[in-house]
């Protein structure tokens, strides 16, 4: 949970590790499509690993058996294992029948989402549990990259067609065959009786559970989108941008496009035996041809787009005949006596926001998780986890908690633009507190009528480190943020985006031109790609700022001569206000180390009185040759 109020340090790379790499690898050497179209692929593995597994039918047993005695769904779990039989993703084996080098036996057991609309209780496999020699089957898989798009930025896409189209790919592991000579190490033990014999099976399919699943699946789709790319165009795209999971959050901005998508995107997934039912729209002449089986039910609940497969939190509902987002919560009351560290913190983490709508609620409900994790008990320890929560925490927190049902009755638009809009802007603004730090994205559309409408597109926040910082690293940091979300925004398809904007603290910055380039998010720093091509402006510090001044700088492009140019006049037209004072960011690219010294006596020609100056270590190609990040507080 120290994630939460972790100080930002910079971008995470995008660049696949050596495990993910090999993983990737493994998977175009292994994936197979089969005569009836279905594709199979390889178990990623590390043979030296592999070497070590242990026996593990032992410990399944023991799990079947108590299994067996606490299993109150007996019926439907019976059901579930029944269809995965009839389906033949299973199949049952003599342990004598076949000779394998090296076998494991996974134990399973049941999770319940009673908000599922087909399958209540699924069986998931604990390919984690250890063999005899401590050694699990995810001890020995390797971890695939993450591929697609982040639930966030699909959602995002979305918002910008003025039809949506929402479906679900059904039993998405399970369509896609495990190759025959991995089987063995998907073995599991199970009888539909107490009174039978315990029987063997082996998993024929991708199994939910092991660890590349997620990647196996998500990558198969990717690969079909590949191989169907001339057959189905439009879905082929759709498929490799708008799934999330197995997931599809697509749209088209007119019923005929809506159409052809969804057509394409049935036929496509079924000549590869996947399938698509709940399909829902806010548009029924979308949908018009549609099975009634193959319809979200019932419609007017929307889809919930909660990641948590388990467990019902704080979702985002989305309402197709009003083609609104909207909250649901469904926290049960709790009395004083049970409010323990444990359970504020479970209600806490519950809250589930994936673009931001309720971004100030989710931040309050951190500064609170904040300030109990710094409880200590009388002799200095932090307090246990079933302790209950000093009084004035309490008052804090119910006030807080009593407040959250009033989400239900907040209803925000879907669709983030006008019709047939003309011109697009994207305007950022982030800014800092001693508490916390965040980012707004909002959309500005223009249509042809001259009418404007302003919606917000997503926010992203944090809280302030529990060590102090100074307002103006937390005015980086939100600057940080700003991109990260601007990065996201830079992927989706704009036709008409004409300007993009950023306001940080008291200074503005905007760019014009057409849409934003995206950029490496490890060959960049946060405050770079602020300053690169942007115009800046001052603001003044009220509740209605303008512009007071207006510059565009050129382009650093790092040539030695043009240092004292950009000092002259970059530095005057970048100045951020911040509660310490001025504070300036210099980026000199390409170029040897500067020394703070020679950048201080710079500063000082040119009328500036640098108090403090900060070297910030910067990522490049060449140790001498590297970009540099100097951060300054003028008197």
């Amino acid at each position: 949970m120290r994630t939460f109020w972790e100080c930002e340090e910079g971008f995470t790379t995008t660049n696949y590790s050596m495990e993910e790499t090999k993983c990737e690898e493994h998977y175009q050497k292994t994936v197979k499509r089969m005569e009836d179209g279905r594709y199979s692929v390889g178990l990623p593995k590390s043979n030296e690993v592999l070497a070590r597994l242990g026996e593990s039918k032992e410990i399944a047993h023991r799990r079947l058996m108590l299994l067996d005695r606490r299993l109150a769904l007996r019926k439907e779990y019976h059901a579930f294992m029944a269809d995965y039989l009839d389906r033949g993703h299973m199949r049952k084996i003599d342990e004598h029948s076949t000779e394998v080098p090296v076998s494991y036996y996974i134990p399973h057991h049941p999770v319940i989402k009673d908000s599922s609309t087909t399958t209540r209780v699924r069986v998931v496999f604990d390919a984690s549990s250890k063999s005899s020699t401590g050694i699990s089957l995810n001890d020995v898989l390797l971890n695939g990259p993450v591929i697609q798009d982040e639930l966030r930025t699909i959602i995002m896409r979305g918002r910008f067609y003025r039809i949506m189209l929402v479906a679900d790919v059904e039993k998405m592991f399970r369509q896609i065959w495990t190759d025959h000579i991995d089987v063995p190490l998907q073995n599991i033990l199970f009888r539909f009786s107490v009174e039978d014999p315990v029987q063997m099976y082996e998993l024929l399919t991708v199994t939910y559970g092991t660890k590349p699943a997620p990647f196996l699946a998500t990558r198969t789709l990717k690969q079909l989108s590949m191989d169907e790319i001339n057959t189905f165009p439009l879905a082929a795209r759709r498929m490799s941008k708008d799934v999330y999971m197995d997931d599809v959050i697509t749209g088209a901005n007119d019923v005929a496009e809506a159409r052809k998508i969804r057509m394409e995107l049935d036929e496509m997934l079924l000549k590869s035996g996947f399938r698509l039912p709940k399909w829902v729209s806010n548009s029924e002449e979308a949908l018009e041809g549609v099975d009634e089986s193959n319809l979200a039910i019932p419609r007017e609940k929307g889809i919930d787009f909660d990641q948590e497969q388990t467990v019902k939190t704080l979702g985002l509902i989305w309402e197709p005949k009003t083609d609104t987002f909207r909250f649901k919560i469904q926290f049960s009351s709790l009395e004083k006596p049970e409010m323990t560290k444990r359970k504020v913190l479970s209600n806490i983490a519950r809250l589930f926001d994936p673009l931001g709508m309720i971004g100030p609620v989710v931040t309050s409900a951190k500064i609170i998780m904040q300030q109990i994790w710094q409880l200590k008990d009388n002799n200095g320890n932090p307090v246990g986890w079933d302790d209950v929560l000093p009084e004035s925490l309490l008052e804090t927190w119910l006030k807080f908690y009593s407040q959250l049902p009033k989400l239900d009755e907040l209803r925000i638009p879907r669709y983030v633009i006008l019709d047939n809009t003309i011109k697009l802007q994207l305007h950022y603004f982030c800014d800092a507190s001693d508490k916390a730090y965040g980012v707004c994205a909002y959309a500005r559309s223009l249509d042809a009528c001259g009418q404007i409408t302003v919606c917000l597109i997503s926010s992203k926040s944090r809280v302030a480190p529990l060590k102090r910082q100074s307002a103006a690293r937390l005015e980086l940091c939100g600057a940080r943020l700003a991109v990260e979300l601007h990065e996201k925004c830079s992927r989706l398809s704009f036709a008409v985006l004409s300007e993009t904007s950023f306001d940080r603290g008291d200074a503005v910055a905007s760019s014009s031109g057409k849409r934003p380039r995206q950029e490496s998010a490890n060959a960049q720093s946060a405050s770079k790609k602020l300053l690169s091509n942007n115009r800046y402006a001052i603001l003044e510090n009220c509740d209605e700022p303008e512009i007071k001044k207006k510059e565009k700088l050129p382009p650093f492009f790092g040539l030695r001569e043009n240092i004292e140019y950009y000092i002259e006049q970059g530095l005057k037209s970048t100045m951020h206000m911040c509660t310490e004072g001025i504070m300036l960011m210099v980026v000199l690219r390409g170029l040897p180390d500067m020394e703070i010294t020679a950048l201080s006596d710079a500063l000082k020609k040119n009328s500036l009185k640098p108090s403090q100056v900060f070297k910030m270590n910067r990522h490049g190609a060449s140790r001498k040759y590297r970009d540099q990040l100097y951060l300054v507080h003028l008197e």
